[in-house]
């Protein structure tokens, strides 16, 4: 069985607020860092006790910096995302149950306006 769900579902909604982000980059077989393949945003789950999630996203252009974005955490004024075409597909992991595998074609920061 192959369950995909999108933000709504996985989420409870599709504006997220968002923790963390870093770029992704491809590893050869001695864990020798290669060429940058995109972004990955850590969002808050908001269906599930505020956990975080890892969305993968093949964009490689950042739309905040860690930086500023530890500036907004700190005062607790989280940036808001929305991703574009976001799948969440859940999995079995060894030591920590379910867990969801998320990706998506690209993150947009939401506005207040724009929610």
């Amino acid at each position: 069985m192959n369950i995909i769900l999108n933000a709504q579902q996985a989420c409870g909604t599709d504006v997220l607020p968002l923790v963390g982000v870093a770029e992704s980059y491809e590893y050869d077989s001695n864990g020798n860092k290669g060429k940058l393949i995109g972004t990955t945003y850590t969002i808050l789950n908001p269906q599930d006790r505020c956990t975080s999630l890892r969305v993968k996203v093949a964009d490689t252009t950042l739309v905040v910096s860690q930086e500023e974005l530890d500036q907004h955490n700190k005062l607790l004024q989280f940036v808001m995302v929305r991703f574009s075409n976001f799948t969440a597909k859940p999995y079995a992991h060894k030591t920590s149950g379910m867990q969801l595998s998320c990706t998506a074609d690209k993150a947009v920061i939401v506005t207040g306006n724009s929610k």
